[in-house]
């Protein structure tokens, strides 16, 4: 299993000219985040009117449900750019995105893969 997606952590974060606030509870509940969105995820150019109804869950609800599933976890990284812009005051290096001030470095994406051991017989 391999998975490279948004942070859970900057998923709750907004900015707001040059400073973050918490924009939503980092523990995941039962309540959808509701946004209209102008396009989906996958950058198709035309402009979409829908609704996108998603949830956040933290790192530890990532992690243990693998381990629930029985998948041996061989690495985690950490990474504080992003394939896009997701806030203000970032700039594209190289086909990614960081932050300008480096004094504002937070985890914006992640990567982990886990493999699932077979038992010989």
């Amino acid at each position: 299993f391999y998975i490279i997606d948004g942070h859970p952590f900057s998923m709750i974060l907004k900015k707001d000219k040059n400073k973050f606030f918490v924009k939503k509870d980092y523990f995941s509940n039962s309540i959808p985040n509701n946004e209209e969105k102008g396009k989906d995820y996958a950058g198709v150019k035309k402009q979409l009117k829908n609704i996108a109804h998603t949830w956040n869950h933290n790192f530890g609800e990532i992690i243990n449900s693998l381990i629930g599933a029985g998948l041996k976890i061989d690495y985690v990284h950490e990474f504080p750019f992003s394939r896009e812009a997701h806030y203000l005051g970032m700039e594209c290096k190289n086909g990614r995105w960081w932050f300008k001030d480096k004094k504002k470095i937070i985890p914006i994406m992640f990567s982990l893969k886990a493999i699932k051991e077979i038992k010989k017989r």
